[in-house]
């Protein structure tokens, strides 16, 4: 198919500064004119005009670049065009004679854009754009020049995964997916054949490195050779994607822990072979930083074996819809909530169900699961596998709502999260304080039993140490807040069996129905990731040191 090819002056610029009317003959248009090219088309046709401007008989001769040209014309104009392929081309003819009555002629170009195509697929580096540079020059000694370039549309591979990824290395080995995708005309296609590509690690380029430092305000220097290596970008014929595997190594078989620090890892994709399409060769800068000391399991602790073993302000007592068990069972549909109403103006109430006394402050103190009584039946029997025989739990307003978990045996806590409510427009926590306790039991003294009013509010007899503090927002979204692991490293201040939660803050509004000057607190679901590494060796649960074989997290997960 032959058509007429759409023309646009590209760079008016980019030509001969002589001025060329001392010339008896020019082009019609100088400079760079940008040819717009399908990849399909079998020939595309261009008018070459030519002015006589002398208005006398003469003749002119056309020539194209020499690769020396070429290359100075780049250089001059910060290009980096290519000679068009001989092949790739047909002009009418290299010079054309005026008679005196004579001020315009037309020279016919034919290009090929099927073939420059073919040869483009050739290209294995960047496919810069090709272009046809003609000078002219006629009897007086005055010349000109025109340099058509080809902006040639044809299937492209392009990097779709952002330009910059930041990984935190909190595992011995972390793996980054890379995708792409085959863009023509602007539209992802399917792959025609199935498409392979390489990547490299722009490692060798310093000014790449100087010039993202400067452009993020950062020092970071490349990432080690021989901590990382990369898969194939592959994609099957007819799908509309490719994808491929950066993996990074924090101790390579044979070689040292990778150093604390913030490393950056350019990569670029190579094409394999003339069969693949051709690259849009970007830059993909994968950030890496490197924690000296732990790192966390990326699954949640599995949370089957958890029992509630305390909780001083459970609506539980009142009605089954704020059971403290709920944050267990895996539904966000259901949920804890504290106390959040006033009665004849008491700050804490207890309802003793049929015990003797009625409302009153701190009547019984404390009932557990086994004197529930008609209290029971606010349990379903999927609530009561969560409690512990010895379930404590109290109706009162709290200053901060606290309940404690057992978690059945000692993790290394280094992460905690939260999860609303489903009803989000509900009153909901905005801040809570996470502790841990390693001690063998709970331990709670009541005041019938010479206990003092604060253990209900406080909650201190066990040996509890702060780990983190969990701020939420108003969204379904999981919360999670990182322990001070690098203290708890020597301490071990973040192992323990026992966790208590302590609510500090609602959010505000959202509270219809509640009395809002009380503290409020509630929680949808509670979970925990743990430890997986220390110094570079998978942590096993029950030891101090990482010197053991092993996942580094031996729960499973949700």
């Amino acid at each position: 198919m032959s058509c007429m090819v759409g023309v646009s002056v590209l760079l008016a610029a980019a030509c001969n500064d002589d001025d060329p009317a001392g010339g008896h003959v020019q082009f019609g248009t100088s400079g760079c004119i940008a040819l717009s090219l399908d990849y399909e088309q079998a020939e595309a046709q261009v008018s070459v005009n030519v002015v006589n401007r002398s208005q006398s008989a003469g003749s002119v001769n056309f020539s194209v670049f020499s690769q020396e040209e070429m290359d100075a014309y780049n250089q001059q104009w910060n290009t980096s065009y290519r000679l068009m392929p001989e092949d790739a081309y047909l002009l009418e003819s290299s010079s054309v004679s005026f008679t005196a009555s004579e001020s315009q002629k037309s020279v016919s170009l034919t290009i090929y854009p099927d073939r420059l195509y073919t040869h483009l697929l050739t290209q294995l580096e960047s496919a810069d754009s090709y272009c046809l540079p003609l000078k002219m020059s006629d009897n007086s000694g005055s010349s000109d020049q025109v340099v058509y370039v080809a902006e040639l549309s044809y299937p492209q591979m392009s990097i779709t995964s952002d330009p910059e990824i930041a990984i935190a290395m909190d595992k011995m080995r972390t793996e980054v997916t890379l995708e792409a995708s085959i863009y023509d005309k602007g539209f992802v296609v399917p792959n025609a054949t199935a498409q392979v590509f390489s990547m490299r690690a722009a490692v060798d380029n310093a000014q790449w490195l100087s010039d993202f430092n400067a452009a993020h305000g950062t020092n970071y220097t490349f990432l080690p050779e021989g901590y990382y290596s990369f898969s194939q970008i592959e994609g099957a014929a007819g799908e509309s994607q490719c994808a491929g595997t950066v993996s990074l190594d924090r101790r390579p078989e044979g070689m040292e822990l990778l150093a604390e620090g913030s490393y950056v890892l350019p990569i670029l994709p190579q094409r394999l072979s003339a069969e693949s399409v051709q690259l849009k060769y970007d830059t993909v800068a994968i950030v890496v930083t490197n924690p000296e000391h732990v790192y966390t399991s990326s699954d949640k602790v599995d949370r089957s074996d958890w029992r509630i073993v305390f909780c001083n302000s459970d609506m539980g007592v009142w009605n089954s819809d704020g059971i403290i068990t709920n944050i267990l069972d895996g539904n966000t549909e259901t949920f804890w909530a504290s106390w959040y109403q006033w009665w004849d103006g008491q700050d804490t109430w207890w309802n003793d169900h049929g015990r003797g006394n009625d409302w009153c402050d701190y009547g019984l103190e404390f009932m557990t699961y086994k004197e529930q009584n008609g209290v029971g039946d606010m349990f379903s029997e999927g609530s009561r596998r969560f409690l512990s025989d010895d379930y404590i739990f109290i109706a009162g307003n709290r200053d901060y709502p606290t309940f404690v978990v057992d978690m059945g045996r000692e993790y290394y806590v280094s992460e905690v999260g939260m999860q609303h409510r489903a009803q989000i427009q509900w009153a909901q926590t905005k801040t809570a304080d996470i502790y841990i306790s390693n001690d063998p039991e709970f331990k709670f003294t009541s005041m019938r039993e010479g206990g003092p009013a604060l253990n209900y509010s406080a909650v201190n007899e066990n040996n509890w140490v702060h780990v983190c503090t969990i701020s939420t927002e108003r969204t379904t979204d999981e919360f999670w807040s990182i322990a001070d692991l690098n203290g708890a490293r020597t301490t071990g201040a973040s192992k323990g069996r026992f966790l208590k939660f302590v609510g500090r803050e609602p959010l505000p509004e959202g509270n219809e129905g509640h009395d809002n000057s009380l503290q409020y607190a509630g929680v949808g679901e509670l979970y925990v990731k743990v430890v997986a590494e220390v110094d570079g060796e998978p942590y096993v649960e029950g030891s101090d040191s990482g010197d053991g074989e092993g996942t580094g997290d031996d729960t499973t997960v949700e």
